[in-house]
């Protein structure tokens, strides 16, 4: 969804001119209210996107990457900045809450192999990715 919003927003003169062309279809461009909503799911879903695509690996156990998931989307990539439009930050709030409501006793999930170290460690590395 979100590349395919992207794909979007980044032919949008392209699109717009098509659809001008037919009297029929020049009610179905986009106006810049819907402009703005895609431009901030784009922002929010971007961030999202690489980690999904990480999680859902083949070659690798990824149930060890949801504690430091968890611990990267809370600290850094759905972290409210000041210049994000209200959507934005609704959005990433939602997400937050949503992640964080799956998984409430974090303690077992330490129980099960997760350390502090290897978890800052994930961090680092998967944060060198978004930089």
């Amino acid at each position: 969804m979100g590349k395919m919003i992207a794909r979007i927003l980044e032919q949008e003169e392209a699109i717009r001119r098509v659809l001008c062309s037919d009297r029929k279809t020049a009610s179905l461009n986009l106006t810049w209210q819907d402009k703005d909503v895609l431009q901030s799911m784009n922002q929010v879903l971007s961030k999202l996107s690489e980690l999904t695509d990480i999680l859902s690996g083949e070659n690798y156990v990824t149930i060890s990457y949801v504690l430091p998931m968890i611990e990267l989307l809370n600290n850094t990539l759905l972290k409210q900045c000041d210049d994000d439009t209200d959507l934005v930050k609704s959005m990433n709030k939602t997400v937050k809450d949503d992640i964080n409501s799956r998984y409430t006793d974090k303690k077992s999930l330490h129980c099960y192999g997760f350390h502090l170290y290897w978890t800052l460690d994930l961090n680092q590395n998967i944060l060198r990715r978004f930089h």
